[in-house]
């Protein structure tokens, strides 16, 4: 944008969203044409025998969650408590975090720690001690209570 938007009062930033709109039919106008060729390019290509190529996909990050649920089958705090089911005493949140990523959970998150930490405190599991993790008896998960 040419101009700077702090600088324009309200009538010049409402004459500007004008402009912009009146010039949207005939984008939509020339991308309908370009379409249009395109798919003539694709049948001729098809005449041929060829395959046209879709176009590529927009390069962006997946939902972590969807992703990293979809690659191992189970959510972060099913894993955790797995790894925490196989542990006779409490483990350090470092030693989880290797466990989990052990056992196949796949994850694009940049703090790892950080998210199996706050997975840890919700319910389910115990604090022993700082840092230091358990799941919870029976009965105490089933309560909900400390």
């Amino acid at each position: 944008m040419a101009r700077q938007i702090p600088r324009m009062t309200v009538a010049q930033l409402r004459a500007e969203i004008a402009r912009r709109q009146m010039g949207l039919p005939k984008l939509q106008k020339r991308r309908a044409k370009l379409l249009r060729a395109v798919g003539a390019l694709d049948r001729q290509i098809a005449a041929f025998g060829g395959q046209a190529e879709r176009p590529a996909k927009r390069k962006g990050r997946p939902a972590k969650a969807a992703k990293a649920a979809a690659s191992s089958g189970k959510s972060l705090g099913q894993s955790i408590k797995d790894v925490l089911g196989g542990s006779r005493g409490g483990m350090r949140v470092k030693n989880i975090v290797a466990a989990v990523l052990r056992a196949g959970y796949k994850t694009a998150a940049k703090d790892f720690y950080n998210m199996v930490a706050a997975a840890l405190r919700g319910d389910g599991f115990k604090r022993l001690g700082r840092g230091v993790y358990k799941l919870k008896a029976g009965k105490a998960a089933a309560k909900g209570g400390k």
